[in-house]
Parts: structure tokens; C-alpha cells; sequence
């Protein structure tokens, strides 16, 4: 075990703070900053990384991102005098197993590293989690993340549990881990939460940190996993969908404004939040004015008035901002802003 902190009463403090070797662990080194803990890794290899948020030179959640790549078996312990959300989200993106307020809880830091004892015990028991380990999070989760952002911000609780599924046999069939399974639905938990324009207002509201990563922790089987991020992600968007037309439509807006090159209909927006086309359409246009069709084409066209103005292709903007038909995208553009879009270029 590693102890990393600029202050050494810190240090001197994690050192004697719990009794060690009971829980499994002998302390092999420590350092003031984060390039001090990398120089001495590679010769120690911890099992096990305290790390302070705040240092010097290199901060812990830059230290555990360069730890992560060169050895993606050590564990971490997240200490900070900061109880920002973001610096949590952060921290579990990167695989922490805990995140401790200065002054440190003796009790707390007891049960967290007692809980890294048992990770670090069944990965080296499964050799396939050492591969597993390895896995780079790619165009495929992603897709899920969007997914599931829709379905939870728009009250789509059939998709939630659909893709709440998926994640299991996706990311954790076969001889995956507990371990590593319950990881890998906190990361895509914090990343829908991420996504979701709705976080800040909602902060309040969701879960703590530490209450969900202990919640998902003692799940002892899949099923009880998918079940409790099937049910928080439920809950989160029950909370979303109890709000008056305007924010619904807001809410919609927003979709739009970051999905706009993509193929949007009103019939597959209401389809997936529950409505029929025709009550959402005249609920938009009684909040906005306009049919969603003219909506989403001035966000498209208002887009590529943008790229041009760049110097940007005139193919490659229209097809850039959703528009596959060339001769359409000419004509809506020149209705819009009374000038051709290749026009339009040269001004």
C-alpha cells in the first residue's frame, strides 16, 4: 500500500491511523506529489493507492489516470478536503474504490480499505479479470450511454430496463468478476449522470457517492446489480418527468440542439417518450411557436450558416447538419437567409 499527499501530517497520520496488517496490507512507500508516486511505482507496484485529490506538480486524478494505464490492477482510496461532486464522479470514473473527507473517519477509512482488501482478493483469483481489466470503453458504450440518457430523461422505463440488460451481457458475462462487474455499472451510472443536461439541477437529489458505490458493493449476484441501477436510473428519471410542459419541451429542445445531424422524427420522439405525435406536437408548438420539423431545421440550418461561415464545404456542411439531399438543403437554406449557401460563403 501506497500513501500519496503533499502534507506529511497526512502521511504521518494514514500511516498509524488503522492497524495495517490487519486488514491485509503493509504500507511500502509514500510521496508529496503525484510525479514522486510514479517515479517509484514501477519499483514498488502498490496493491493499493491512497491518493490525495489536490498536489502539486501532478493531482491525484491525473496520478491515478497515468497509474490506470501502466498497471490497471492497483486500486485507489480518494482523499480530499473537497466534497465536490465532480471530483467523486471523477474519481469512480477512474476505477476508486472510495472517496474519504479530510479529516479522515477512522472508522470509514477502515471499512473502505477492507472493501479494497476483498476487490484485489477476487481479481487475483480470476485470472480472466486481468484481461478484462484491460478492456478500452469504446463507440459501443457510448451508444448505450446516449441510450440510456434518453430513456431516463424522458420516462422510458421499458428502454431503462432493456438497457440496464444490455450492460450485463455487454460488459459482464462469462467468468467476469463481482468485482469487476460492479465497476462497470458505476461507470456507466456516472456516465449517464454526466451526460444528462439535467445533472446540476438534480444534484441534490441523487444519490451520494459513497451510498451508491456501497449499495452497488454489496450486491452479491448480477441480478441484484441490473436491478439496483435498473431501479436508480428509474427513480432519477421519475424526478425528471415530474415537471410542467415548458420543461418537457425544453428538455426536447435540448435533444434537439445536440442531435440534430441524426435522423429526427416527431413520430420517434413521441414513440420514445411516451406520447402520441399528435399530443406532442401541438404541446411543442403551443411552448415554441413552431412545429418540431421547423424547429429542427432552423437549429440545422442556423448550424450550417456556422460551418460556412468557416470556409466549410458546402457538401459536407449539408451533410453534416443531417441533410442527405443537396438540392433540399440549397433550397431550405436560400428560404432561410435569402441567399444560396455557396453564395453565402463568399460574403
Amino acid at each position: 500500500m501506497m500513501i500519496v499527499d503533499d502534507e506529511p501530517i497526512i502521511r504521518e497520520g494514514l500511516r498509524v491511523v488503522i492497524d495495517w496488517p490487519e486488514h491485509g496490507f503493509e504500507i511500502c512507500g509514500e510521496a508529496g506529489n503525484g510525479r514522486e508516486a510514479l517515479e517509484s511505482i514501477k519499483e514498488l507496484a502498490p496493491d493499493l493507492m491512497i491518493v490525495d485529490v489536490k498536489m502539486p506538480v501532478i493531482d491525484g486524478l491525473k496520478l491515478m489516470e497515468l497509474v490506470r494505464q501502466a498497471k490497471p490492477n492497483t486500486q485507489f482510496l480518494v482523499i480530499s478536503g473537497y466534497s465536490e461532486f465532480a471530483y467523486a464522479q471523477r474519481a469512480i470514473d477512474l476505477g476508486a474504490l472510495g472517496y474519504l473527507l479530510k479529516p479522515i473517519d477512522k472508522l470509514e477509512l477502515a471499512s473502505r480499505v477492507e472493501r479494497a482488501r476483498q476487490v484485489l482478493q477476487r481479481l487475483y483469483n480470476t485470472r480472466t479479470d486481468r484481461a478484462i481489466l484491460d478492456i478500452c470503453w469504446g463507440d459501443a458504450e457510448q451508444e448505450l450511454v446516449k441510450q440510456l440518457c434518453m430513456a431516463v430523461e424522458f420516462g422510458n422505463h421499458a428502454q431503462i430496463a432493456c438497457l440496464t440488460a444490455q450492460v450485463g451481457e455487454l460488459y459482464c458475462a462469462g467468468s467476469i468478476s463481482m468485482a469487476r462487474a460492479t465497476s462497470t455499472y458505476l461507470h456507466i451510472y456516472f456516465a449517464v449522470i454526466r451526460s444528462l443536461k439535467a445533472a446540476e439541477r438534480l444534484k441534490g437529489q441523487l444519490s451520494s457517492y459513497d451510498e451508491i458505490v456501497d449499495q452497488a458493493f454489496a450486491c452479491t449476484a448480477r441480478d441484484m446489480l441490473e436491478e439496483l441501477f435498473r431501479r436508480k436510473l428509474s427513480d432519477l428519471s421519475r424526478q425528471l418527468m415530474l415537471s410542467s410542459p415548458a420543461e418537457l419541451v425544453a428538455r426536447i429542445k435540448s435533444y434537439v440542439e445536440v442531435n440534430y445531424a441524426q435522423r429526427l422524427t416527431l413520430e420517434e420522439l413521441a414513440a420514445t417518450i411516451g406520447y402520441t405525435p399528435a399530443y406532442l406536437g401541438k404541446l411543442f408548438r403551443s411552448q415554441t411557436g413552431m412545429g418540431f420539423a421547423d424547429y429542427l431545421g432552423s437549429i440545422r440550418l442556423d448550424r450550417a450558416k456556422e460551418m460556412l461561415q468557416t470556409g466549410a464545404n458546402v457538401h459536407e456542411v449539408a451533410e453534416q447538419v443531417g441533410y442527405r439531399d443537396i438540392d433540399y438543403f440549397n433550397r431550405k437554406f436560400k428560404q432561410r437567409f435569402g441567399a444560396n449557401p455557396s453564395s453565402f460563403k463568399k460574403k
